[in-house]
């Protein structure tokens, strides 16, 4: 015989009379003193054509066996053939469409109908659309399915399940592997299901494998296996069993050879395969990826979309609801400022402007100062002004002292017999509230601006000019952007596009996730279905969906919130589109890291606040430390959001390196991901 690797090559063991031959399997679970061994030197075989009942209590191993036999777990030891090759193995046929595979879960979309079910499977199959059509006729009145046009989540568990086993007869597989077929059936109907499978055994060769709770009606099967701690008691017929052990039923024959095994460790199992395993090799060709996979993959996912309208259009107004909430509540000024006087000049509150023979000018100033952002408190004395602004009734106290007048003038007029006495009465005393951040600043600023306006004012009316006071400097028109800042502008573009990442992330993670822990997943990848075709599905059903997110943002952004462009509004959707291709990497990623939805959405929801800090989305990040902001310069937050803001408020194009050197920096992370995700799905991580 000649030399043949073992990446070529597939071992079948009596190919013409096993469908399944396991030899010495050991599963486990942990390491060392956690170790858990599921299965142990397990042998098994499964004649073709043969029913094969598994039988065992919950937590021995049958669900593992299966999975193995399915090409979803890998042993850790021992060989294991299923149709003539290893499963999962490059040059295997399993898994793929020769196995009928009914899981332990009911294994569908609760949100389909039990047709749109079986035309999803049906496709995956490779049925054509009339084949899917009279296997649903049949399939309904075979296991008595409730109206084939509801909702599976409007029908009862033991209709999910009869939905679920109809599925798995769907494409006439040479091998039917069914974990609980029966549970919860009506009588009638498991006798039904059983006389079927005896059909199919009987006339069209197809092997069953299938676990039960019900003991005594694997009676009926051609071999039982019974299974217990991960270790195979006995395999071999019914009826053979019974008259061996001299009982009356397998249920009296499971707890006969359970305790022989608690009282001998080394029991010798009784097998249905005696004598010396004759294997020879056979070289099968490579299987391939079937493309035509990927068009009901993306059907199915569109389906899901409508059939849940409400999480499509809450997915789309979220991030324009948050967007409008920031434009208006965050970045302007205070419109309820309080001050308290006291003003020992005069008692009036009621003053214009003033003119140069005034003479009470505290009160011209306050005049000033009476704005529709500003509230004057008057008081008698400083002590009850200085109180208002410890008891918070007030954000700051403006106190004048009797003299402030001729004293002002006298100071204004730069007289060189300007004494202290004269300079501290002339001055006005300002007490504020530091203890928030940004009120303080708007109350000097407030104060600042009017005493201007205040102080222009009377010097014309005494004939000076007005730029007698200012300060010595020319400030040029401005290049970029407002002559008075607006936070919201700086911010806005850092928030849409960190929203539109996450969004995008957290949708990526949730659809992959929540349809793994669905079942249908690993259905469809028993059913041969690649692994990476199905993220690719994924990723582009989600990208349309998040294209939606994009448009719906700009237009609120842009025309109804009215947000300056200077650019193009292309690069804008292109920093957009390349933040969401960035959010669906990342969430694929999370969602080949974490075990579930939940988890995927809590890490990703735990990135949001420190990404948007580090792409300055509150503060700048030249404000960071020097370690922060080299951190923040590899991360592309805060490269596209400054690379936003100058295509807004500057309209650069795209003959500026900054943007070019923002583009390589997100396709950079777009492409670590990308190899991250597919090496951990090629793995069998997710």
């Amino acid at each position: 015989m000649n030399n043949i690797s073992e990446s070529e090559t597939i071992f079948c063991v009596n190919a013409q009379e096993a469908s399944v031959i396991v030899r010495n399997a050991c599963k486990y679970y942990g390491s060392g003193k956690e170790m858990v061994h599921i299965l142990q030197n397990l042998n098994m075989t499964v004649p073709k054509g043969a029913i094969y009942g598994l039988l065992g209590s919950s937590g021995c191993g049958k669900t593992t066996l299966i999975k193995c036999i399915v090409g979803m777990k890998k042993l850790n030891s021992g060989k294991m053939w299923v149709m003539g090759g290893s499963p999962g193995t490059k040059d295997s046929q399993v898994p793929g469409t020769k196995i009928g595979y009914m899981p332990q879960t009911v294994g569908v979309q609760l949100e389909f109908t039990t047709a749109e079910t079986m035309r999803y499977f049906g496709a995956i199959a490779g049925l054509s659309f009339k084949k899917i059509n009279e296997k649903i006729c049949f399939l309904k009145q075979l296991l008595m399915l409730p109206d084939v046009d509801t909702p599976l989540e409007n029908l009862s568990g033991g209709e999910r399940r009869r939905i679920s086993f109809a599925v798995a007869l769907m494409h006439d597989p040479e091998l039917l592997i069914l974990d609980e077929p029966t549970v919860g059936l009506d009588p009638l109907l498991r006798e039904s299901i059983w006389n079927y499978l005896l059909e199919l055994s009987c006339k069209s060769n197809t092997t069953v494998i299938l676990t039960t709770h019900y003991i005594d009606e694997a009676r009926q099967a051609n071999t039982v296996a019974l299974l217990r701690e991960g270790v195979l008691l006995s395999e071999e017929a019914p009826d053979a069993l019974l008259s061996r052990l001299s009982v009356a039923t397998l249920e009296e024959a499971f707890l006969t050879l359970s305790v022989a095994q608690c009282k001998c460790s080394g029991y010798d199992v009784k097998s249905s395969v005696e004598g010396p395993i004759n294997i020879q090799q056979t070289v099968l060709k490579k299987a391939k990826i079937k493309h035509s996979h990927l068009s009901p993959l993306l059907r199915k996912n569109a389906h899901w979309l409508l059939k849940n309208p409400g999480l499509l259009l809450f997915s789309i107004i979220i991030p324009i609801l948050q967007v409008i909430l920031f434009q208006f509540a965050i970045g302007h000024d205070p419109v309820s400022l309080t001050f308290a006087v006291a003003n020992y000049e005069t008692n009036l509150t009621n003053c214009s402007v003033p003119t140069c023979e005034s003479d009470q000018l505290s009160c011209n100033f306050l005049h000033y100062l009476q704005t529709p952002a500003v509230t004057l408190l008057y008081y008698d004395n400083m002590d009850d002004a200085l109180e208002a602004v410890f008891r918070g009734n007030a954000d700051a106290s403006i106190v004048f002292s009797p003299y402030y007048t001729s004293t002002l003038k006298k100071r204004l007029k730069l007289s060189r017999t300007l004494d202290d006495w004269d300079a501290s009465n002339s001055t006005i005393e300002i007490l504020r509230d530091l203890s928030t951040y940004n009120k303080p600043m708007f109350v000097q600023k407030e104060i600042m601006n009017n005493f201007n306006r205040f102080i222009g004012d009377y010097f014309e009316s005494c004939g000076y000019r007005r730029t007698l006071i200012s300060l010595p400097f020319k400030w040029n028109e401005h290049i970029y952007g407002k002559e008075l800042p607006d936070f919201t502008q700086f911010a806005i573009p850092a928030l849409v596009l960190t929203a539109i990442g996450f969004f995008s992330a957290i949708a990526m993670a949730s659809s992959i996730l929540t349809e793994f822990q669905s079942g249908v997943t690993e259905r469809s990848l028993v059913m041969g279905v690649d692994r990476l075709y199905l993220l690719i599905a994924h990723f582009i059903t989600e990208f349309v969906l998040t294209v939606g997110h994009i448009v719906a943002v700009i237009i609120c952004v842009v025309l109804v919130m009215d947000m300056p462009l200077h650019g193009s509004i292309l690069l804008i959707i292109l920093m957009c589109l390349l933040m969401s291709l960035w959010g669906l990497c990342f969430g694929l990623t999370m969602a080949t890291l974490c075990p579930t939805d939940a988890a995927a959405t809590y890490m990703i929801l735990g990135s949001f606040f420190p990404a948007g800090i580090l792409g300055g989305l509150i503060w700048p990040v030249e404000a960071m430390p020097k370690v922060i902001q080299y951190i923040a310069k590899v991360l592309p937050f805060a490269g596209i959001s400054d690379s936003a803001r100058s295509i807004l408020h500057r309209g650069w194009d795209l003959s500026n390196p900054q943007l070019y050197t923002t583009v390589i920096c997100v396709i950079t992370w777009i492409i670590i991901f990308l190899i991250f995700s597919t090496i951990a799905v090629r793995l069998k991580k997710y």
